[in-house]
């Protein structure tokens, strides 16, 4: 997405893709968005399958790079770590940041989130408050990383 500022120069955002089966944690993601007056564009899938359909240009909805995609892992049809593996098996890919949204804690899918080259690993707090704080702190970080 490409906006214009008054002086005419471009500004460029990265457009999103959560992949999350929640919407619960959807609206919450949404509401991070607009609370921080962020304009990227987001797309949702709600499993691996339709994520994986959606960045391979399936449906005729194919995103523009750049972009990265957070993703949940405990979802139905294809999980979060299939979808990874799936993905990665693909070289025009590999290079699109995965950053892992998930409630798991759990050390097994963090171990192996890593081994499929994710770029980071947020686990999902319960409390909203305690969300927007992470949010806030990772939105920083990619902004200083000039991905935004």
């Amino acid at each position: 997405m490409i906006l214009k500022k008054n002086n005419n120069q471009e500004i460029v955002l990265i457009s999103i893709l959560l992949v999350d089966d929640d919407e619960i944690d959807q609206q919450a993601f949404k509401r991070y968005l607009k609370q921080l007056n962020l304009l990227n564009e987001l797309k949702i899938a709600e499993n691996g399958q339709e994520a994986l359909d959606y960045v391979m240009g399936l449906n005729n909805r194919r995103i523009q790079s750049p972009y990265i995609i957070l993703l949940d892992l405990n979802m139905p049809k294809m999980n979060g770590l299939e979808f990874l593996e799936e993905l990665r098996n693909y070289p025009e890919y590999n290079q699109i940041p995965v950053v892992i949204l998930t409630s798991s804690t759990n050390e097994e899918d963090i171990c192996d989130s890593y081994e499929k080259h994710i770029s980071g690993y947020i686990s999902k707090p319960v409390e909203t408050s305690e969300f927007m704080r992470k949010m806030t702190t990772f939105g920083s970080y990619w902004a200083m990383c000039n991905l935004c």
